[in-house]
């Protein structure tokens, strides 16, 4: 599979986005060896009998007991941090030639992020880990996922040090644990990492190898799916032909898919599957997609040029869902209960700022005839917008506009069932919002970063996660508002 085409400015940005090397991170080539894999072999295997369905909620199984015969190393001072521990890595060979690791849990507790109060209803908790480690820590945000699946939350997190590769993790709170994680390293040509626009896929490892570079490289896709209930990760079995740039990685009850560059949804049903299967085409434009059950939604251009909403399922196929003349869809995201999406007036999203933006959403439906459209209350940014999530009664994004001095940027939530708007400044004490990460009925999870931003680089950094209570928003808007 190959792409041979001229690389324009905004075309280089979407291939950073779309295979995320963390800074610093990933793409450093390491002088040191590899940690010990204690087990030898491929990847898991999937018990068929099992459903792999995405709307349950994980319950933990119990850990397996530790080989206590085996010779393990006496800890260094201070303990083993998360990168170097000596047995709770087993490298993944027929991941070539991506240098993979999957963890152990059985064998080490992965650090708790540190929460803290930042306020009435706010906890804030450093994104990195809260260990002691010769090297910086550093968190890349177009790495970053999350979703709230059954009223709970799950985030898919990263932390890269120089020379030791990037550790990516599932988180579920609010117990803070990890279920799953696995550890990436990179060296020469090969550049491996989370695939972009994979804003809901918190229960996926969706990796993305690319070789060559410049004007010619070719892409490769393979994802490993959490069953949630053992917390157990079950790989494809081989690298799959990509045809074009991702624009979006879903999390699907019956496996995963992307929307491509190309205009088409393709999905994998099984580990067993050696190419995607093509669902749709003429998804164009789209950069944003989200699933429930067997519905697959993407906001993308229609033949006539509108942005909309359109929609799979296997009883119906592809068709367009939503469609408004007056607004144009370029994001949208799904609940248990609900799709939930910004229209917004004025210039096209990819020409410039925006008139006038509103929330929308509909109770799930995979026809047109079955959607029913509530227009919520209008948001007054001019610019973002570009994340949405959903959970519960609730649904939030983010957007920014001129202020006097300065772009203002804010935190908009809505309650669906009485059309409530609350809207969040930047937290209290130099802060800016990064991330918007999940929202479920009873919490709003998002990544920041100090403000001022120091350049575009400092931009793909979190540096702290922040939890808000869906209990308190009133208490919260009137602390942070003048602040």
């Amino acid at each position: 599979m190959k792409m041979s085409s001229p690389r324009s400015r905004l075309a280089s940005l979407v291939l950073t986005a779309a295979l995320v090397l963390a800074p610093l991170a990933c793409s450093t080539p390491s002088s040191e060896e590899p940690p010990a894999a204690p087990d030898e072999g491929g990847i898991g295997e999937r018990d068929a009998s099992r459903d792999i369905g995405m709307t349950d909620p994980y319950t933990p199984s119990p850990k397996p007991e530790k080989d206590a015969s085996r010779d393990i190393p006496p800890p260094p001072p201070g303990g083993w941090n998360p990168w170097d521990h000596p047995t709770v890595w087993r490298e993944l060979p027929a991941l070539e030639p991506c240098e993979v690791y999957e963890a152990d849990l059985s064998e080490y507790d992965f650090p708790k992020r540190e929460w803290s109060s930042c306020g009435v209803g706010c906890e804030v908790a450093s994104a990195q880990y809260p260990i002691d480690l010769d090297t910086r820590q550093v968190t890349s945000r177009p790495a970053l996922a999350g979703t709230s699946i059954g009223g709970e939350v799950y985030l898919r997190l990263n932390v890269g040090a120089p020379g030791r590769g990037t550790i990516h993790e599932i988180v579920r709170l609010p117990e803070n644990e990890t279920i799953a994680a696995i550890k990436l390293r990179n060296a020469g040509s090969v550049r491996c990492g989370m695939t972009g626009y994979g804003y809901d896929a918190a229960l996926l490892f969706p990796l993305g190898v690319s070789t060559g570079n410049g004007q010619s490289e070719t892409w490769d896709a393979r994802t490993a799916w959490v069953d949630q209930r053992t917390a157990t990760l079950i790989w494809d079995k081989q690298w799959l032909a990509v045809s074009s740039l991702p624009r979006g990685v879903i999390p699907w009850e019956e496996g995963w898919g992307m929307v491509l560059e190309d205009g088409t949804l393709r999905v994998v049903e099984s580990p067993e599957a050696t190419k995607m299967t093509i669902l749709a085409s003429g998804v164009s434009g789209s950069f944003h997609s989200a699933a429930r059950g067997d519905l697959i939604v993407a906001a993308y251009r229609n033949g006539v040029g509108q942005r909309v909403i359109g929609g799979y399922s296997r009883a119906k196929g592809w068709r367009e869902l939503i469609a408004n003349k007056d607004i144009a869809i370029r994001h949208v995201t799904m609940s248990d209960d609900y799709i939930v999406w910004v229209g917004l007036h004025g210039p096209p999203p990819a020409v410039g700022s925006v008139s006038g933006a509103e929330f929308y959403w509909s109770p799930i439906a995979n026809t047109p005839e079955e959607i029913i459209v509530t227009k919520g209350p209008s948001i007054h940014a001019q610019d973002g917008l570009d994340q949405i999530k959903a959970g519960g009664d609730f649904a939030a994004t983010m957007g920014c506009r001129l202020g006097e001095h300065d772009t203002l940027c804010e935190l908009f939530v809505v309650r669906l069932s009485t059309k409530q708007l609350w809207v969040l400044p930047r937290r209290p004490g130099g802060n800016a919002y990064m991330q918007l990460l999940a929202v479920s009925q009873d919490e709003i999870v998002y990544g920041e970063n100090d403000r001022p931003l120091l350049g575009p680089a400092y931009n793909q950094l979190v540096q702290r996660l922040v939890r808000l209570k869906t209990a308190e928003l009133d208490a919260i808007q009137a602390a942070w508002v003048g602040e």
